[in-house]
């Protein structure tokens, strides 16, 4: 395998309603950010990046919405190798890039790897991981966070892989843009792996895990039309029945949350007969 260097890795940053960098500093506190390769989507309709200071900093202002979509419009403008997928609220930590490098030179044939995240001011991990790599399967890349994420660019373009539209943060589905990508190239049988370091700090807290809330359940409910079809009914029942179990909704509200997650049923299923979305995709 050729050697890899910093060179080969991009950092693929979206963002929203911003006109200037500034908020790319308090992001890199060991370096510039200007000594890293970066490609900025700025999802706005009202403001823009005007900023072109920078010869590694590439900005993209767009008035398109949705994450997925961020994340696609990233990908396709991207040129190096290893594309980092991230946020504008997360810190990198001190050698990410050599973490990044270790571990792509340790699985040469991974489409894409998964890494740690920390508490933001913090040292230890946000969540309970792994201290060995391995190889992910549809089971185990169900708590990955987007954060975590490093693409292999060339392999994953080469199957045509691409983030669902319908799902994740301002899509009509807010949830699970992660693992249904990383769902994607397991059954296109492209190998995804974690790899036990830290790339970047973010705050614990997290827009997915407010599980009662009627856009959550809306959403999940969908996505368990996605995957179990004809059963989903069924999956939001027992799910209501989690929830209740764990005092995250009253008993009182399970009807009209049963109602929530069957429209969001019903939208996928239209969604479907229009050709817009795919089980398999």
């Amino acid at each position: 395998m050729q050697q890899i260097s910093p060179e080969n890795i991009q950092i693929l940053v979206a963002t929203m309603h911003r006109d200037s960098l500034s908020f790319l500093e308090p992001m890199f506190p060991y370096s510039h950010y200007s000594n890293y390769n970066i490609i900025v989507v700025n999802q706005s309709n009202e403001k823009v990046i005007n900023d072109n200071a920078h010869a590694n900093v590439k900005v993209i202002n767009t008035t398109t919405t949705g994450l997925s979509v961020s994340r696609n419009i990233a990908l396709e403008n991207a040129t190096a190798k290893f594309c980092v997928i991230t946020d504008d609220d997360v810190v990198f930590e001190e050698g990410f890039e050599q973490h990044i490098i270790n571990a792509f030179t340790m699985f040469p044939a991974a489409g894409a790897i998964t890494f740690q995240y920390n508490r933001q001011g913090k040292s230890n991990p946000v969540k309970s991981y792994s201290s060995r790599p391995f190889q992910h399967n549809s089971a185990t890349i169900r708590g990955v966070s987007s954060i975590e994420m490093v693409i292999n660019r060339g392999i994953v373009s080469a199957k045509h892989a691409r983030f669902n539209v319908n799902f994740g943060l301002g899509a009509e589905f807010e949830v699970a843009e992660e693992f249904l990508f990383l769902k994607s190239l397991i059954d296109r049988d492209i190998a995804v792996y974690y790899y036990p370091a830290a790339i970047v700090a973010h705050k614990e807290w997290s827009s997915g895990h407010d599980h009662g809330s009627n856009r959550l359940i809306y959403a999940r409910a969908a996505l368990a039309c996605k995957l179990y079809g004809s059963t989903a009914g069924l999956w939001l029942l027992k799910y209501l029945q989690f929830l209740v179990r764990k005092r995250l909704v009253p008993v009182s509200s399970v009807p009209s949350k049963f109602r929530i997650g069957m429209k969001g049923i019903k939208k996928y299923k239209s969604l479907l007969d229009e050709g817009k979305e795919s089980r398999n995709g």
